[in-house]
């Protein structure tokens, strides 16, 4: 197996790799990862948000975007895509003509056992550099519990609300919306679940 250090990439070179590939990746610095594919539980949350979440926007200065979004983190050299994004006023693009962009104002993350760990500490991380960003929340596949992050206002600092059981309801205070969980899991069978968060019963 050959040891030799991959060639890092320019950002023009990673954004030409995808349009070849067709496929999406995170860009660190140069180095690329390519993301992998979600399970049908996965697939379903994602589904179930613009339904749940962003049929609320309607009539707000708002705009929801699934997992083709590509996030730039400000002044790092990274670029991610969420698994579902709210943006207030115009999308503002990194640099002109660049597909990525630096204003969500809100970001959700749907948790499998690989990611997990990575969600809630480096990415959360990258995440938190963003000036616009001021809720970031974080869905399990498994049961009803999604856990959300608020940026306290003016400051870096960050308070956890969490949110559990079929009657609880999800409060996005930066949009001022409500969110019952029934609607974000409708039709979700955790049987089928890739497995987040500590084991506990299904509530």
């Amino acid at each position: 197996m050959s040891t030799a250090p991959q060639p890092r990439l320019t950002y023009e070179e990673y954004d030409q790799l995808e349009k070849t590939t067709g496929l999406k990746y995170e860009y660190h610095n140069g180095e690329v990862f390519a993301m992998g594919g979600a399970s049908r539980t996965h697939a379903r949350i994602t589904t179930n948000l613009p339904r749940s979440v962003g049929i609320r926007l309607i009539g707000k200065p708002c705009e929801d975007f699934g997992s083709d979004l590509r996030v730039a983190i400000p002044g790092s050299g990274r670029y991610m895509y969420p698994d579902y994004s709210i943006a207030c006023g115009p999308l503002r693009a990194e640099q002109p003509g660049r597909e990525a962009f630096t204003n969500p104002k809100v970001i959700f993350e749907v948790l499998s056992p690989s990611t997990e760990n990575y969600d809630r500490g480096a990415k959360f991380d990258l995440y938190s550099r963003i000036p616009s960003l001021e809720e970031y929340i974080l869905i399990a596949q498994d049961r009803y519990a999604i856990d959300r992050f608020k940026r306290l206002e003016n400051s870096s600092s960050w308070t956890l609300t969490r949110y559990r059981g079929v009657d609880a309801v999800l409060e996005l205070e930066s949009l001022a919306i409500a969110v019952p969980l029934s609607e974000i899991y409708d039709a979700v069978d955790f049987a089928l679940a890739e497995h987040s968060f500590e084991p506990l019963p299904i509530l």
